[in-house]
């Protein structure tokens, strides 16, 4: 399980508990974005807070790529549980 802390915007912060498989492991959501089960892609390069994207926001070429493991931008995690905490 990772705990993510939704960042401060005008409310009450949020701890979402998520456990997720990112393939071999899925993290922020921006506040107005419901987590949900699913795929979502993340930047390799990220350290730290990992920003999660929902598949529609990548290109096709992108998407495709990091289905295939050979993006070397993105990498494809599944977030496999949500809990509101």
């Amino acid at each position: 399980m990772i705990k993510i802390k939704d960042p401060n915007h005008d409310h009450e912060d949020h701890i979402w508990v998520i456990d997720i498989d990112f393939g071999v492991i899925s993290l922020t959501t921006h506040h107005t974005a419901e987590i949900e089960i699913g795929d979502y892609a993340y930047p390799k390069t990220a350290t730290g807070l990992v920003t999660l994207y929902h598949p529609s926001e990548l290109s096709d070429t992108d998407l495709m790529e990091a289905y295939m493991g050979i993006s070397e931008r993105y990498g494809i995690c599944t977030v496999r549980d949500v809990i509101p905490w």
